[in-house]
């Protein structure tokens, strides 16, 4: 809990490519400064050694105790698209799935048939559905609005800017959320497009330290309760706002193990069960866990097995009774795991 990152857990999460560096480096100095003491053999067998124990890290990062998997998969939705970028789910207990990627929209019915398609002037990233009926759906610079019933084009927001990236939106009440991950931050916008505010920008004062975002994953989720749950990757921790903007408190450590978050920048991807629980997904090792609301690690919904070898930005969404969906960008599926009997 509010574990903050320190230079120990940073060499931790180097620690298996720089062995490889390490003896790569070295024995470039080696050979520029004239030491012949490593022949060519020597050197083909200290690399395949430290490439070896770098395998063997990952190999075993990638194993995960069969009791801490509590969810297992149940059902698969091949989207069709080349790269899926984003899904959305409507309330119900039979709720349609829209997905989005390369340049369109696709809605799924329970069954997995598509129903309905319209194609997007550009490529989306992501989109969220607002109590107005209306669908947000995120461009890398701006968010286009359509209406639910013919998903005609109401309105195009203003761009951010060329430096913009925008990886996530969530709708709630009168609100919606914007994560922008080239800009560092989330905004606060009425459903009319007016700008209400920001959150996640460093301020010392307030005692926020800033989004550290290294790659464009940056996600935000609403609770029940009007919290604002943002992804902090850079900084292994969730943070969680209130719609001001005031930072409540966070969670969250850098760690391989299991009840951590390990690699340069993670989680890329949140989810609020309807029993405030949080859903966590992870890029360079894809997986998919559960933590309590006060970010205690509670199991594994899915490890690295249950994806692609390219997964990166395992998008997610719950449904009303529990059920996790995840998107598998690159085989562009939407896996859907629900809990153990």
């Amino acid at each position: 809990m509010n574990r903050q990152l320190g230079p120990a857990s940073r060499s931790i999460n180097i620690s298996s490519a720089a062995k490889a560096g390490l003896v790569v480096v070295a024995i470039m100095v080696a050979a520029s400064s004239g030491c012949n003491e490593l022949s060519r053999s020597d050197i083909r067998s200290e690399t395949a050694d430290a490439l070896q124990t770098q395998d063997d890290d990952m190999r075993s990062l990638r194993e995960v105790d069969p009791k801490l998997i509590n969810y297992e998969q149940i059902d698969v939705i091949e989207t069709g698209f080349e790269r899926a970028t984003g899904i959305l789910l409507e309330p119900g207990s039979e709720p349609s799935l829209w997905v989005v990627g390369d340049q369109a929209v696709r809605v799924f019915d329970s069954d997995g048939f598509c129903g309905f398609q319209r194609e997007l002037s550009g490529a989306p990233t992501c989109l969220a559905a607002g109590e107005d009926l209306n669908i947000y759906v995120g461009f890398r610079d701006h968010v286009q609005v359509y209406g639910y019933a013919h998903f005609d084009l109401l309105a195009r927001w203003e761009s951010l800017g060329p430096d913009a990236y925008i990886t996530s939106l969530t709708a709630h009440a009168d609100d919606l959320f914007v994560a922008d991950a080239g800009g560092r931050v989330v905004l606060r916008y009425n459903k009319s497009g007016e700008l209400l505010g920001k959150i996640g920008q460093k301020d010392e004062s307030k005692g926020i330290p800033g989004l550290v975002v290294p790659s464009p994953h940056l996600d935000v989720a609403v609770s029940k309760d009007g919290m604002v749950l943002v992804t902090n990757p850079g900084r292994r921790r969730v943070e969680i706002y209130n719609k001001d903007g005031e930072l409540q408190s966070h969670w969250g450590k850098a760690s391989q193990e299991i009840d951590g978050f390990c690699g340069c920048c993670n989680p890329t991807d949140i989810a609020v069960l309807p029993d405030g629980r949080v859903v966590t997904a992870e890029k360079g090792l894809p997986r998919v866990k559960v933590y309590s609301s006060d970010g205690k690690f509670e199991c594994v919904v899915a490890t690295p097995d249950d994806f692609s070898a390219k997964a990166v930005g395992l998008d997610l969404a719950v449904s009303d009774d529990g059920r996790v969906f995840v998107l598998d960008p690159a085989a562009g599926t939407v896996k859907i795991f629900a809990r153990k009997q």
